[in-house]
């Protein structure tokens, strides 16, 4: 597995290293800390980065850690460099420095985050409860990237006792007015009724498979806003990280798509990786 790590020495770049222990990268994953500045690099700052690639390579002995520097716009250095050496993750933090030749603001991670070509994780600086208590918290609609959401976490090394909660946001249909004169009020609540079995079976699916890749394993189906139900249930359940598809479907209304992701990303108390399928 190939992730890049943007990294620019602020206490937010210290966070998303601080994360990898919580990320549930396999054994052979080859890693680029990768610092962008708009001019050149002093030598106190490529001090910095040097130092920062080599507590990662003693924390993590199998991993080959890279570091890597370049000149230019952040959001756009950090994307070209995925596309050139086809990463499957970014990792970013929340926020960077503001300095005049080192910069990693929101605006960065968010723009990382709506147009990467693969899978980015925002980092939320904080405290964890410890690896072996990992709350995972994956919103899924039944659309093929909430699917891959499930793949991805099921694909991770999760320490032993890891949890990991399905939670599925129906937003049910209402007859109008209109529709009750059309005579057509019955069908909308049919279309309610088949929409939530349908969304529990899948529900219920991504559980089991949770539960074959050794999570403590658990689901939640309710009515609501998925942009403030994910966060809300992040919030409530202490979740260390959500996991939300790039975009999602909006079958009756049923949403979770990129305006869903983007606001979990702002919005989230805590870490965000929004999975995607790696595009050319």
């Amino acid at each position: 597995m190939k992730v890049l790590i943007a990294y620019d020495g602020s206490k937010f770049a210290e966070a998303a290293l601080a994360d990898l222990a919580y990320a549930g990268l396999p054994n052979d994953t080859q890693a680029r800390i990768f610092s962008v500045v708009e001019k050149h690099i002093d030598p106190l700052a490529e001090s910095m980065i040097e130092d920062a690639c080599t507590r990662v390579q003693a924390q993590f002995r199998p991993w080959t850690v890279q570091m890597e520097k370049a000149t230019g716009v952040p959001s756009e250095m950090i994307m070209k460099r995925q596309r050139e050496w086809h990463a499957d993750l970014i990792i970013v933090g929340t926020h960077g420095r503001t300095g005049l030749t080192r910069l990693l603001l929101g605006s960065v991670s968010a723009a990382v985050a709506r147009e990467a070509a693969c899978s980015v994780r925002i980092v939320r600086a904080g405290e964890h409860r410890g690896a072996a208590s990992l709350r995972i918290l994956a919103g899924h609609d039944g659309s093929p990237e909430a699917d891959r959401v499930v793949g991805e976490i099921c694909r991770r090394s999760w320490p032993s006792g890891t949890k990991a909660k399905v939670i599925s946001v129906i937003h049910t249909l209402v007859a109008s007015r209109a529709d009750q004169m059309a005579g057509i009020a019955d069908t909308v609540h049919k279309i309610n009724v088949e929409e939530h079995r349908w969304i529990e079976y899948l529900a219920d699916e991504a559980e089991r498979r949770f539960a074959q890749a050794g999570l403590v394993a658990s689901s939640l189906v309710v009515e609501g806003d998925p942009k403030e139900t994910l966060v809300n249930e992040a919030r409530h359940w202490n979740a260390d990280t959500i996991f939300v598809g790039a975009r999602g479907i909006g079958v009756v209304e049923r949403l979770l798509l990129g305006s869903v992701s983007s606001s979990v990303v702002s919005h989230a108390p805590c870490t965000v990786e929004v999975v995607r399928s790696l595009r050319a």
